[in-house]
């Protein structure tokens, strides 16, 4: 993947087409791969904090807290492709092929062998297989698949929550909205974005309240 290449890899809710961010190229292979009952949509795996940080002056502090307070939990976050911080990933001649035409999805993976290609590769651009897809040794795969650069099996492998996503392309006005209720509950959402709000609040309060 750090050269270019597509691979097929366990991912936190089932088996995913992936590629590193960082190779353009590879994201239009990942885009061109026509399958049956599988998601089009591309969207961006990270694991970390450390790397986000490289774009974290283009998002807004209430969207980098608000990020920061349901780490390391199993969310999807619906972002706006404004702003260029898709550049901080090398996605600058790509961010046309994910997500729709104006936001894209950034999970956070807790997947052990995703993080793990992670921390190795840097984000990357992943398809979901269609929902239950089985990889198995000696398996013909479909016709598509064989056209991927490998093939990563984990026979340990088991997927045991779902993310829960969040559309935030209105946090600025202190808005966002709950697509999808996975492992991590709506009232912690909810508490999390109270929490940013309230800090911005009292951090305005307070900046108005100093006698220039």
């Amino acid at each position: 993947m750090n050269a270019g290449g597509v691979c097929v890899i366990p991912a936190d809710i089932g088996y995913v087409i992936a590629s590193a961010c960082h190779s353009p190229d590879s994201v239009q292979k990942v885009s061109q791969i026509n399958m049956e009952n599988t998601d089009r949509e591309i969207s961006i795996y990270i694991t970390s904090l450390t790397q986000l940080q490289p774009v974290k002056y283009l998002l807004s502090r209430e969207l980098w807290d608000f990020i920061e307070g349901l780490w390391q939990n199993p969310v999807g976050f619906v972002l706006p492709k404004i702003g260029g911080w898709l550049n901080g990933f090398g996605l600058a001649n790509s961010s046309s092929l994910l997500g729709s035409s104006k936001s894209v999805i950034l999970y956070i993976s807790d997947c052990e062998v995703t993080a793990q290609i992670i921390d190795l590769v840097g984000p990357i651009a992943v398809r979901s297989l269609a929902k239950g897809t089985q990889i198995l040794p000696g398996q013909l795969f479909p016709k598509p698949l064989r056209k991927v650069d490998g093939i990563l099996l984990d026979m340990a492998y088991a997927s045991y929550y779902e993310f829960t996503v969040v559309d935030c392309t209105k946090m600025e006005m202190g808005v966002i909205d709950v697509l999808k209720v996975g492992s991590v509950p709506k009232i912690k959402v909810l508490d999390v974005l109270h929490t940013v709000i309230t800090r911005e609040e009292n951090c305005i309060n307070t900046l108005d309240s100093v006698d220039l």
